[in-house]
């Protein structure tokens, strides 16, 4: 009964994780159109909600992380999520100039994260599709 117990709140957090990685997915891309449409204070608004999400991320890790235990592959492809918040990191630098952000945005995080976010899923996607 306890196995069972563990395996369902398993599912749900992987189901849930996979999920969040596919909206932060289509928020990117609301932000990128934003940019195009020149609606930047929508595109920053969503943006911001963003990077609150990366912080959800960052502290569901621990929860997946455990729950993968036996998962090398995935444990290993989480904590690649570093690397993300490295390109994130870098963002700071290119606010000094105009534009400087939405170039770094589209050209350098939104590839980061999706590269990060398909290995995820397509490693998580076992525990979810049952």
């Amino acid at each position: 009964m306890v196995k069972t117990m563990q395996t369902t709140d398993n599912y749900q957090l992987y189901f849930y994780y996979f999920y969040m990685l596919e909206t932060l997915d289509e928020s990117f891309q609301f932000v990128i159109d934003g940019y195009k449409n020149q609606e930047y204070e929508e595109s920053e608004k969503i943006f911001s909600r963003i990077m609150e999400a990366f912080y959800d991320i960052d502290s569901s890790n621990s929860a997946i992380l455990t729950a993968s235990e036996k998962d090398d592959e995935l444990i290993s492809e989480i904590l690649k999520f570093d690397s993300v918040i490295f390109e994130l990191e870098k963002m700071d630098s290119a606010q000094e100039y105009p534009f400087a952000s939405e170039t770094y945005i589209k050209n350098e995080l939104v590839p980061a994260f999706k590269a990060w976010k398909e290995a995820v899923q397509s490693r998580m996607q076992r525990y979810i599709l049952q």
